[in-house]
C-alpha cells in the first residue's frame, strides 16, 4: 500500500521476522495462541531480505528498521531508538 500512495520511505516498527521466543515464550500469556508462527515460513522471509533490499535499493525505497534484533539483511539501516526517526 505504502508504494501505491508513493512513500519511498519507510521505517518498520515490530517487523517480527525473528524465531526468537518474546510473545512467544512458554511464559506468555500468548503462549497457546493457535497461530504461533510458522518456523519454516519465517525463515523464507528472512532468507529473501538480500532480495527484498535489492528490490528497494533499485526502486529508490528506503527502508530502515527500528530493531537491534531483527534478523533482516544487514544491509537495512538499522535505527536503535524511535528517537533516531
Amino acid at each position: 500500500v505504502a508504494l501505491h500512495i508513493g512513500c519511498r520511505d519507510i521505517i518498520t516498527i515490530g517487523w517480527d521476522i525473528g524465531t526468537g521466543s518474546h510473545s512467544y515464550s512458554n511464559n506468555s500469556p500468548l503462549s497457546n495462541i493457535a497461530d504461533k508462527p510458522n518456523i519454516e515460513e519465517t525463515n523464507e522471509a528472512i532468507r529473501t531480505t538480500p532480495q527484498l533490499y535489492e528490490w528497494c535499493k533499485n526502486n529508490k525505497i528506503n527502508i530502515k528498521i527500528l530493531s537491534s534484533t531483527n534478523p533482516a539483511d544487514t544491509r537495512f539501516e538499522r535505527l536503535k531508538s524511535i528517537n533516531d526517526i
